[in-house]
Order: C-alpha cells, then sequence, then structure tokens
C-alpha cells in the first residue's frame, strides 16, 4: 500500500486540468490518501477521465493517463490482469462450430430432394455477419478488450469504442436474418395458408424491430461521432445501459415467438409419439439462444462501470454466443437427410445379411423400421391438399405405402411393371413397398 506521502507526491505531478476532479474523486470515494483504494473506485475514475477527456489538451491527455496507468499498476497489481486469451479462446471455438453447422446444412440440402432455398440464403449471410462481428472482437483484444481501462492510451479506447458501436449493428443484421432464415424454413416445411399468414405477419414485425433498433443505435449519441469521441464539445447521449436492456428483452421476446411458433402445427403430425418428441425436440434446441439472452441481463449493468473494457467481456461473450450458436439451432433441422443417409446407412451394412435373406418377404427387418425424421414428407402427409406441393415418392422406410410421381402432367394406368416414377428418392436396398396406379389432375387435386 502506498504511502499518504507517496500520494500527495503523486498528487502535486498531476496536471493542473485535472486537479479539481482527482481532489473531489479522491473525497467521494472514501479512500482518504490510500492509493490503492482510489484506483479502485469508479467514482474516482469517473471523474478522472471526463477530466481528462473535456478540460485537457491532447498533451496533457496522455500525461495523465500514463501517469495515473503507472501509479495505480503499482497500487494495484491485478490492474495488469488480461482476459485477452480466454477470450480468443471463446471466440475461435464458437466461429468453427458456426462454420460446420452451416456447412453441414449446405452439404444436407445438396443431397437431399429439397433445393436450396431463401432460408439457406439468409443463414448464410447470418454467418457472414457474426464473422464480422467475431473478427471484430477479436481485433479489439489486442486494444484492449479484457484490460482495465486505466492500462490503456487514448487511441486504444477509441477503437475500442468504434469497435463496441460497429458490432452492436452487426449484431442486430446477424440475429435477424438468423430469425428470418427460421421463418422462411417454416414456410417452406409448413405452406398451410394460416401458418404462412402468420409467419409473414411475424417476419414483418422483425424487420421493423430491426429497423428501429438500428436507428436507436446510431442516434444513440448527438453528434453520432461523440458515442466514440467524448472530446466533442456540447455532444451527448441517451442512457446506453437502458438502451442495452431494451434491445435485450426485446431480442428475448421475439426469440421465443419464434421458437415456439411452429410447435401448435408439429403436434398435429401424424407420427409416433416417440418420433414426434425427436422432432419437436430438435426444434427446442434452439431455446439456448434465449439462454443466452436471459444470462447477459444480469451482466447489462457491468456496462455502467467506467472500466468497461474489462467488466464488458462476459456480456459480450455472451452476445457472440448468442448469435453463433443462433446459427447452430437453425441449421440443426436441415441436417436431418445427411445424418440419416450418414447414421442409418451404417447401421444398414451391419445387417446387409439379414436383408438379403428378406428380400423376397412382405415384412421389413427391425432394421429397415428404424425410425427415421424427415419433416417434409410428415408433413406432406398431413396437409396433402395444399395447392402449392404436388405429392412426391414416399421415402419407403415403412411398408404399405402408397407411391406417387412428382409430375405435374397426368399419369395414366399402367400395370406395376411399367409405372415410371419420374424425380423420385431411390429405393433403399432389400426394401419391399406396395406401388398403386396413379391419377393426378392438377384443377381437382383429386387422386386415384
Amino acid at each position: 500500500m502506498a504511502s499518504a506521502a507517496e500520494a500527495q507526491a503523486a498528487l502535486a505531478q498531476l496536471p493542473q486540468c485535472v486537479e479539481a476532479a482527482a481532489v473531489q474523486g479522491i473525497s467521494a470515494s472514501g479512500c482518504g490518501l490510500d492509493i490503492a483504494c482510489v484506483c479502485g473506485n469508479d467514482e474516482f475514475l469517473a471523474l478522472l477521465q471526463n477530466a481528462v477527456l473535456t478540460e485537457c489538451p491532447p498533451a496533457d491527455q496522455a500525461k495523465t493517463l500514463g501517469f495515473a496507468a503507472q501509479l495505480c499498476s503499482k497500487a494495484l497489481p491485478s490492474l495488469k490482469d488480461n482476459k485477452g486469451p480466454e477470450v480468443d479462446a471463446v471466440v475461435i471455438t464458437i466461429m468453427v462450430l458456426a462454420t460446420i453447422a452451416v456447412s453441414l446444412r449446405l452439404i444436407a440440402r445438396r443431397v437431399s430432394p429439397k433445393k436450396y432455398g431463401m432460408d439457406d440464403l439468409l443463414i448464410v449471410f447470418a454467418l457472414i455477419t457474426t464473422y464480422g462481428m467475431d473478427i471484430m472482437y477479436l481485433a479489439t483484444v489486442p486494444t484492449g478488450l479484457g484490460r482495465h481501462m486505466i492500462m490503456l492510451s487514448l487511441p486504444a479506447i477509441e477503437s475500442f469504442t468504434k469497435s463496441y458501436f460497429a458490432a452492436q449493428l452487426l449484431f442486430a443484421i446477424s440475429i435477424t436474418l438468423t430469425k428470418l432464415s427460421l421463418l422462411f424454413f417454416y414456410h417452406r416445411i409448413f405452406p398451410v395458408r394460416k401458418f404462412v399468414i402468420i409467419s409473414i405477419t411475424t417476419g414483418c414485425i422483425m424487420i421493423a424491430w430491426f429497423i428501429s433498433l438500428v436507428f436507436a443505435i446510431i442516434f444513440s449519441c448527438r453528434p453520432v461521432a461523440f458515442f466514440w469521441d467524448k472530446t466533442i464539445k456540447g455532444g451527448s447521449c441517451i442512457n446506453e445501459n437502458n438502451l442495452a436492456y431494451g434491445i435485450t428483452a426485446t431480442n428475448i421476446v421475439t426469440d421465443f415467438v419464434v421458437l415456439l411458433l411452429p410447435i401448435p402445427w408439429l403436434l398435429k403430425l401424424q407420427l409416433p409419439m416417440a418420433k414426434k418428441i425427436g422432432i419437436i425436440g430438435i426444434f427446442l434446441l434452439g431455446s439456448f439462444v434465449c439462454v443466452a439472452g436471459i444470462i447477459r441481463i444480469p451482466l447489462l449493468t457491468e456496462l455502467k462501470s467506467t472500466d468497461v473494457t474489462w467488466t464488458s467481456v462476459a456480456a459480450g461473450l455472451w452476445i457472440l454466443v448468442e448469435c453463433n450458436i443462433g446459427i447452430v439451432s437453425a441449421c440443426l433441422p436441415v441436417m436431418g437427410p445427411l445424418l440419416k443417409m450418414h447414421f442409418v446407412g451404417k447401421l444398414s451394412s451391419g445387417f446387409s445379411s439379414l436383408r438379403k435373406s428378406n428380400r423376397g418377404s412382405s415384412r421389413l427387418s427391425d432394421e429397415e423400421r428404424l425410425p427415421s425424421i424427415n419433416l417434409d414428407d410428415e408433413v406432406r402427409k398431413e396437409y396433402p391438399n395444399d395447392h402449392r406441393r404436388a405429392p412426391r415418392v414416399y421415402n419407403g422406410s415403412r411398408k404399405n405405402e402408397t407411391w406417387y410421381s412428382v409430375s405435374s402432367e397426368p399419369v395414366g394406368r399402367h400395370d406395376n411393371k411399367n409405372v415410371k416414377v419420374q424425380d423420385v428418392e431411390t429405393i433403399p436396398q432389400g426394401q419391399i413397398a406396395v406401388r398403386h396406379d396413379v391419377l393426378w389432375e392438377r384443377n381437382s387435386g383429386r387422386y386415384h
């Protein structure tokens, strides 16, 4: 602990522009001349920082901050601590997870009959935007993120604040694109009119939320540059903590709305309970994103601290977790065909001899009746009369199923040997299915 004499000597070395603020801060802190106590007091640091930025010329600004850093780090060695390596490890890990998830999603689309859609395009854009956030966060580590602000130079503080401003905008873009991607995905698998209206309405609300959020972030300070340059005379900002609470609360609400939107329609699917629970479980994995948002709420109080480069690390990391894991959650329901191909394929090879012995039987083996989740097929059977979805061939995973052509042209009657099926999924080896004649009429939508 520094002596009273050292404290008095330190005060004497401060530039005149901050003397009054320093004395006022020491008095308000209740620390007396205990330098270690003073350096750890937020009120003292806030008064000193404000005086440095508004009262001192540039030469004295650098001198004061440098002197304060040297004095305080000597009295409080913990001020030299650095969370930077932890930040790097977390950010790189979640970046890799998001990248793998989107890659598997695109591969799954390629191997399935479904074509790439707007939901896939939006999730790719969401990943690119999230990359921007992640890289920006990593770039602020060398300039001060994870370190105590009193140890930083003014250029480093300004660089951090600019990055924080840009990261808020990227967060708004990323999280909105991810939610819109989910809505477009829901639209593809639930094309019934009522659900389409609900999903479009939800999407419009999301876009309106995004626009209002961007305006609130950009114009939170007047002039805008005052957000990162507090030396501008006459500048002012709204309460940043209240803004953060508002953004987080509305984001959590929209998370729950998008997450729960398809559940009533999923419950209507005519499926065995185990498979129905499995499908709903995949969708509800996205609830982790809601949990991440809720965890951030108590951490927002740290944004009021003057030592924001140190105290905001946890809140910032949870923002990145929310964006990256949100992308992972949005990709999980699309990975069904890929996972089915991989895991069921491996199991099938182990039962090849059993399949061969039963090839002439009308009963399927236990392995061939393994439950699989193909959401498109299940939804199509539940909502068969939708005018925008022509019937397709069932994937053959169960016996006694009816097979249909996906052609939009009339299909005449044939005997079973000559029926030609267009653009159908391959029948897995060893499976048996009953195939019936079909007449598809474009206008009436009736099957015979």
